[in-house]
């Protein structure tokens, strides 16, 4: 026997075509009210409040967004390790003051600020900062030049010629991923090379 598929209400009749958008929205607003994300949460007063604030401080929140942004999109297309390091440093620096400029400004400016840097949202994450996402990047910059290069140089001089598919065995702590594109990196600075030989790569340290 085949079951209905029709949905019914609690007093047991069939849900109208006419009602299926109202429990659309209803089931939306419900949605948001279990979000744990603050920017879900704002009164009318207080998306006014970041309104006005936008409006009366334009210029000024252009140039302090544009700045720590463009520092942020410099840092990601910069491939040398220091370079970038040096340069989410200050991406990091210049969020701050854009930060402080809008907390200055009051209530408005807050709310402002949070809901387009601090209280972002996506499948994964209910709630994170931006400035998370740029310390994640200088964590990673930091571990790749300080830990995993120099792990892997070490590697490859005192074992002259090994085969990239033995490599990893000395490099228990550093995933197997990262290496291969490490080793990629280094072969395109010029740091190493490395020799197709069958399944595998031949690797070898070159002399500057």
């Amino acid at each position: 026997m085949i079951k209905s598929n029709t949905i019914h209400r609690i007093d047991g009749k069939a849900i109208s075509d006419k009602e299926i958008p109202n429990l659309i929205q209803i089931g939306y607003e419900n949605a948001v009210k279990a979000e744990e994300n603050s920017k879900f949460h704002r009164t009318e007063r207080e998306e006014e409040l970041s309104a006005q604030f936008m409006l009366k401080y334009s210029y000024e929140l252009d140039a302090y967004i544009n700045q720590f942004e463009s520092l942020y999109e410099k840092a990601y297309q910069t491939k040398n390790l220091s370079d970038k390091i040096d340069l989410l440093n200050e991406t990091v620096k210049s969020f701050e003051r854009a930060r402080k400029f809008c907390y200055s400004k009051g209530k408005g400016g807050t709310i402002f600020f949070q809901d387009m840097y601090e209280y972002l949202h996506n499948s994964n994450n209910q709630c994170f900062s931006y400035l998370d996402n740029i310390k994640s990047s200088l964590d990673a910059a930091i571990y790749q030049k300080d830990v995993v290069i120099p792990n892997i140089m070490d590697v490859i001089t005192q074992n002259d010629g090994i085969y990239q598919s033995k490599i990893y065995q000395f490099l228990p702590d550093i995933n197997r991923t990262v290496v291969q594109h490490t080793l990629k990196d280094l072969e395109a600075d010029d740091k190493i090379s490395r020799i197709k030989k069958g399944n595998s790569y031949e690797l070898h340290v070159k002399n500057e």
